[in-house]
């Protein structure tokens, strides 16, 4: 059905082997951790201000999700028939990423607090960090290292708003994000990134339009074949003079590359696909990305699944020449390419370096046959190009992504 996430929505096809029981799992661990942030809230009522200057280990309460785009067809970046829709429900979690709600993995930025001392013993904090879950800002009820006006909180409501999330796990994630991670977002700059031929022109313009507006970007990039520099078009020729995908999508990681060489360290890149446009602020997938809910975390990359298991979308030689012919990467859930995040650092830098290497391999990224001797998986069905090289990546590295969504 039609589901929505941050600001984004997708028609999602039905996802194979759903699992109930992940989702009844993942919605308990949000109720039992909210109630426990709302008693600790009421006990501590009366507690007195505490010192600052320390991080509590203590573990945070989970938080919510995000708003994102609307597809009126398959963009130039699209691949027919494999959308899926980042709505984070706990269709597709594996048990790890179900078990994180309970865990709450403190990630980039996401536990800022104090210890009280007594006796010259450190104790710990008991309460959660300030967030958009816990209301108000109220030192006796969260953890936190500065006041804020009624506006400034009022501002991050608005541009972190997650109530358009139509699952409440979802909405916790984003909700219980640390204020002070969500304050480095807004600083940092976020830029929307998209590709098209000819055919996509007002599309893209359209793209630009609403990711500056409601999306609240600082600036898009509406690209196409022009923004490649010569040699790479003269290196890649065979591949780019593929019809489909403008290129076998060989494209996508060169300009998300290319755009994250331009920003600072901490900035973001969004890539999305010109048949989708944002409905609402970019920053709640910001702070998914940022929130330490995924084990392993995501470190400053946010991708999400199609579904479906890699070996129905990714041919035998590929699996093969990277490395990657195992059953954990056979069984991952691709990586849909219609949506990524990005924010420039050195996990971001070392992993759209190798995409960007193994898609210019025409025998790795194109739809020629096998040759190494071993025939496809059962229930093949195509070769899914950029999504397949990139899925085949994050297996072999360990690298997190986040496979609730397909």
């Amino acid at each position: 059905g039609l589901i929505q996430f941050a600001s984004f929505e997708y028609h999602q096809g039905m996802e194979e082997g759903l699992k109930l029981a992940a989702l009844k799992e993942r919605q308990d661990a949000v109720i039992n951790a909210t109630a426990k942030a709302l008693s600790l809230e009421k006990a501590h009522a009366h507690a007195p201000e505490p010192v600052e200057g320390d991080d509590p280990d203590e573990e945070e309460p989970p938080p919510a999700s995000p708003s994102l785009a609307e597809v009126d067809g398959h963009g130039a970046g699209s691949q027919p028939g494999n959308h899926s829709s980042p709505s984070l429900s706990a269709r597709g979690r594996s048990s790890n990423e179900t078990s994180g709600v309970a865990k709450r993995a403190r990630g980039n930025g996401s536990s800022e607090g104090e210890r009280k001392r007594q006796g010259g013993k450190d104790r710990k904090d008991p309460r959660p960090p300030c967030s958009l879950l816990t209301g108000v800002e109220n030192a006796s009820a969260c953890v936190t290292r500065k006041g804020r006006t009624k506006a400034e909180l009022d501002e991050l409501k608005r541009l972190f708003d997650a109530t358009r999330c139509k699952h409440p796990p979802t909405r916790e994630i984003i909700m219980g994000v640390p204020l002070e991670t969500l304050e480095r977002i807004v600083k940092a700059k976020k830029t929307v990134i998209t590709y098209g031929t000819q055919d996509w022109v007002k599309s893209k313009k359209r793209a630009c339009k609403a990711a500056t507006s409601k999306g609240a970007a600082d600036t898009c990039l509406a690209m196409d074949e022009s923004f490649m520099d010569g040699p790479f078009k003269a290196k890649n020729r065979e591949i780019l003079a593929k019809k489909r995908g403008g290129g076998l999508w060989l494209w996508k990681p060169y300009i998300i590359n290319k755009t994250l060489a331009t920003m600072n360290e901490g900035d973001y890149v969004v890539y999305h696909d010109a048949g989708a446009y944002l409905t609402g602020p970019v920053h709640p997938l910001m702070a998914l990305m940022e929130s330490g809910f995924h084990d392993p975390p995501l470190d400053g990359v946010l991708t999400f699944g199609v579904g479906f298991s890699q070996g129905r979308f990714c041919k035998r030689d590929t699996f093969i020449k990277q490395n990657c012919d195992t059953d954990v990467c056979h069984k991952a859930m691709q990586v849909d390419g219609y949506l990524s995040v990005w924010r420039k650092g050195p996990h971001a830098q070392r992993l759209i370096d190798m995409w960007l290497t193994d898609c210019q391999d025409f025998s790795i990224l194109g739809d020629t046959p096998n040759k190494l001797q071993k025939p496809n998986l059962a229930g093949f069905k195509d070769h899914r190009h950029d999504q397949a090289i990139l899925t085949n990546i994050l297996s072999r590295e360990g690298f997190g992504r986040d496979t609730s969504n397909g």
